[in-house]
């Protein structure tokens, strides 16, 4: 899986990958970070934080479940 953070100027940019999942779990992270002025770096290390819990336990319950 890959995101990507950027700033140019004032502007910041993201991709998220989908589908509408992932963007409902790192949408909240991603507006504290634009209320709070945080730098790229922080930020993608928060989403990255985010998503890869959501498929630490999609692996988990995979595990479990004999998949």
């Amino acid at each position: 899986m890959r995101i990507a953070v950027g700033q140019v100027e004032l502007t910041t940019l993201v991709a998220l990958p989908g589908p509408h999942d992932e963007v409902r779990l790192a949408a909240p992270v991603l507006l504290e970070a634009l209320e709070a002025g945080w730098g790229k770096e922080i930020l993608a290390d928060a989403l990255a934080r985010v998503l890869r819990e959501k498929w630490r336990r999609a692996m988990v319950h995979e595990h479990h479940s004999g998949r």
